[in-house]
């Protein structure tokens, strides 16, 4: 039997969280009150699939917002505005960037979380 798309997709969310678990996501899943080992074991296997997603969907735009920061910062003390914000400058701040914690978000967010929602995007048109 071949799977699915929708099992596929299923399987790169299991997949992204069980890779991110010890990093942030345990952390994470406990302030949305999954304190019990239960209840944590029940986040890590994405029991209910829809939870699960809701939950990487706030984990993308909390790593996004987290590498943006630092971007719009620099540019608002470099007396830039908003308007001079774009996304080629961003590319070039985020690969010239030294932070290895940094680096890291970025490539886990960019090249595995964000994938997940391209793959989502692309399968449900």
């Amino acid at each position: 039997m071949i799977p699915g798309p929708g099992h596929i997709e299923m399987n790169m969310v299991r997949a992204y969280i069980a890779l991110m678990w010890e990093v942030f996501y345990k952390e994470m899943v406990k302030l949305f009150n999954f304190k019990s080992e239960v209840a944590q074991a029940y986040a890590k296997k994405v029991s209910d699939y829809h939870k699960g997603f809701q939950l990487i969907t706030i984990a993308r735009n909390a790593l996004v917002d987290e590498l943006v920061l630092p971007y719009v910062r620099q540019v608002l003390q470099n007396k830039g505005t908003i308007s001079t914000l774009n996304c080629a400058d961003f590319r070039n701040f985020v690969n010239e960037c030294t932070s290895v914690n940094y680096r890291f978000i970025a490539d886990s967010t960019f090249n595995l979380l964000v994938q997940i929602f391209t793959y989502r995007e692309g399968v449900q048109s």
